[in-house]
């Protein structure tokens, strides 16, 4: 008996075949087993022996289907048999970018986080470059990937961290990348602290006292919290034949 698959790694969901040559007087007997136990024909099992050739079919793989297969032939002069391990594996996937990187406008000083999220069979490997230059996690820059998630972080945004950013993803069964562009924008000028207003604002109030008429002219400067007022009271005392004055200060 010759074998032509001595072991077979198979695609969950895949149909599986085995064959195996078979020599010797007629008539021949063919069995199949799995894991030591007989096979029977029908169902998802399918057996033929057909010009010196045995074939077991197994229209849809499953991981149960894993296991070691025996092929027994049989005659009336003696029997002979051949193996073959079935390894089923779940179907795997290129990595393919479900969400991809925005673009994002910060200022000097500021913190950066991308963000992405792939599908695909692990192991994915996960790379991120600006500009077609690679970035490694350290310093500035904190690369993480987690749950398929893919985030880049940079601590302290400059100038020279403007650009197109690529997130990478690739393993066994291809690759997918998708790419935003950051911009840092300079630092606008910044009141850091209000002065007092250099004009004077007069108010005129009158009033009577003991039949004498009062003109008060006040002059006031505005205040902040840095600064107290400074407000003049100038008095003008007028009576019928002359005019006195005094002045108040607060």
């Amino acid at each position: 008996m010759q074998t032509q698959r001595p072991s077979l790694q198979q695609t969950k969901g895949q149909a599986v075949r085995f064959e195996c040559r078979v020599a010797g007087s007629s008539p021949i007997e063919v069995s199949w087993m799995k894991d030591g136990e007989p096979l029977q024909h029908g169902g998802e099992f399918s057996m033929s022996y057909d010009d010196n050739t045995a074939v077991l079919e197994i229209s849809h793989g499953e991981m149960r289907h894993s296991g070691e297969y025996t092929c027994v032939a049989t005659n009336s002069v003696g029997s002979a048999s051949c193996r073959a391990k079935l390894t089923l594996q779940e179907p795997r996937f290129p990595p393919l970018f479900d969400r991809k990187l925005s673009p994002k406008e910060v200022t000097v000083g500021d913190s950066i986080e991308l963000e992405c999220h792939m599908t695909g069979s692990a192991p994915i490997k996960v790379t991120w470059s600006k500009d077609h230059k690679d970035i490694r996690s350290g310093g500035n820059y904190k690369i993480s990937c987690v749950e398929n998630t893919a985030g880049l972080s940079i601590l302290k945004a400059d100038k020279g961290d403007s650009g197109r950013y690529f997130c990478h993803a690739s393993n066994d069964m291809g690759k997918d990348s998708c790419s935003c562009d950051i911009t840092v924008k300079g630092i606008g000028p910044k009141i850091t602290q209000e002065i007092c207003s250099t004009s004077t604002t007069q108010s005129l109030l009158q009033y009577n006292y003991k039949a004498s008429v009062f003109t008060a002219v006040v002059h006031t400067c505005p205040f902040n919290d840095t600064f107290n007022p400074l407000t003049n009271i100038t008095l003008l005392k007028c009576q019928p034949r002359h005019l006195s004055t005094s002045t108040l200060s607060l």
